[in-house]
């Protein structure tokens, strides 16, 4: 998991971005909104623009004017250094869109970022003002955020020789901090049930045994864009087949792969798919158990 998580933080920081905190937030921001909607479809510039206008003035008001320019300037390099602008580009090879990908992206960023230089005279109401220190909108950058989600699905548990299935969910309660633009660690609380299907020796068939579960999470989320990837690890607790002994101890690890939509107020939803193995040591009269879980993970990213 440790030499996974590498890899992500060494990915996530070698996309090309603007010098200065400032022009970066602001052009994550902006990113983050055109991604968002080129995910669903992008046909009229004019009309995406203004259907994001809020959004886009939300992030252009809180930004001082030379961050602006020097945005402006870094994103006309980064389309001349990717061939130049992308309708020559697609007169010129036939007419084929697939290696404009990049190009067209940069290109309606720089056109939100024009938009909202022009409106932003007239329409960036007076509770937002360029802040020098303005940290982004659409990422946890430097900020304290709470996660709040739950996660579920079927589990694989295998014990004493016998493998059964069951089920899993939890709900989770993270408090968080945004280290950079693309990773947010969260440490916090987790709750809830566990079942399996064993057989029942006396009567025959399977029964249902349901287990309660707890945990403390450390959540390491990457972002690009509005994609989250997540490694964990976890120290956890089950109840045990017996009513004598206590709650038994694990350690889990996760991955995940989430989508986020833009923040909407303080709030950003977001869902997706994961993935776990969870280790229970042989604990008095029950052997070691080993449990591989997955399912979906849906929550909120608040900020407070």
């Amino acid at each position: 998991m440790w030499r996974l998580l590498t890899v992500a933080l060494l990915a996530a920081g070698c996309g090309a971005h603007p010098d200065g905190p400032v022009a970066r937030a602001l052009y994550d921001d902006l990113r983050t909104l055109v991604a968002t909607k080129q995910r669903v479809d992008w046909t009229v510039d004019r009309l995406e623009l203004e259907g994001s206008a809020s959004d886009i003035l939300r992030s252009v008001c809180q930004t001082p004017p030379a961050d602006r320019r020097a945005l402006g300037g870094w994103l006309d390099l980064r389309i001349d250094a990717g061939g130049g602008p992308a309708a020559l580009q697609y007169a010129q090879n036939g007419g084929d869109l697939g290696p404009l990908g990049e190009v067209l992206t940069l290109e309606r960023v720089r056109a939100a970022l024009d938009y909202g230089e022009r409106h932003a005279p007239a329409d960036c109401p007076f509770w937002l003002r360029p802040d020098p220190t303005f940290a982004g909108v659409q990422s946890d950058a430097a900020r304290f955020v709470l996660i709040l989600e739950s996660m579920g699905g079927p589990q694989i548990a295998l014990r004493d020789g016998e493998t059964t299935l069951g089920g899993f969910g939890v709900g989770r309660l993270l408090p968080a901090y945004g280290v950079t633009e693309h990773l947010t660690i969260a440490l916090g609380i987790e709750a809830g049930a566990a079942s399996t299907f064993p057989r029942n020796e006396d009567a025959g068939g399977r029964q249902v045994k349901v287990v309660a579960v707890a945990g403390v999470p450390l959540l390491f989320r990457l972002r690009h864009e509005s994609w989250r990837f997540d490694l964990e690890a976890a120290g956890t607790l089950r109840a045990t087949r017996s009513e004598v002994e206590g709650p038994r101890p694990g350690l889990r690890g996760t991955a995940g792969v989430l989508l986020a939509t833009k923040r909407l107020a303080s709030v950003m939803p977001y869902a997706g798919l994961w993935f776990g193995y969870e280790h229970l040591p042989a604990n008095g009269g029950d052997g070691a158990a080993r449990h591989l879980i997955g399912g979906t993970r849906i929550g909120l990213d608040l900020d407070p």
